[in-house]
């Protein structure tokens, strides 16, 4: 679960697109992991320098998302369910803020696909910034 103003993710987007400055070398260390989800992103296409900063930022936080529930998958076992939520605390996702979305389930990142795997009464917002 991550929510869409999330400082760290903003930070290490920040230090990918100014690599020079100056920090502390263990802020540098744990920074470089979540520098380096900032650079797959752009590969991926799901970040581009042609969107505005705040939607850089919202879509960022989805992807980290989305693969922390791929790296929980591969380490636990096939029986347990994994769920990734983004608590959208600016209206990324609806011009109602303060809400949870559900961003990936189980291996599925597209909205209809989630919806699918969910019961029929289930009352969860299901929604990507990234589809």
């Amino acid at each position: 679960m991550r929510h869409t103003s999330c400082e760290v993710l903003e930070d290490a987007y920040e230090r990918w697109i100014a690599p020079g400055s100056e920090s502390p070398a263990g802020l540098e260390l744990r920074l470089d992991p979540l520098r380096s989800l900032v650079e797959a992103g752009f590969e991926e296409g799901v970040l581009t320098e042609s969107l505005p900063l705040q939607t850089v930022q919202h879509r960022l936080v989805e992807y980290n998302v989305r693969q922390q529930v791929r790296v929980l998958q591969q380490e636990l076992p096939s029986t347990v369910t994994v769920a990734g939520y983004v608590h959208d605390q600016d209206g990324a996702y609806s011009s109602f803020p303060d809400r949870w979305y559900l961003v990936a389930f189980d291996g599925a990142a597209d909205p209809t696909a989630i919806r699918a795997r969910l019961p029929d009464d289930a009352s969860i917002r299901v929604a990507s910034l990234l589809t």
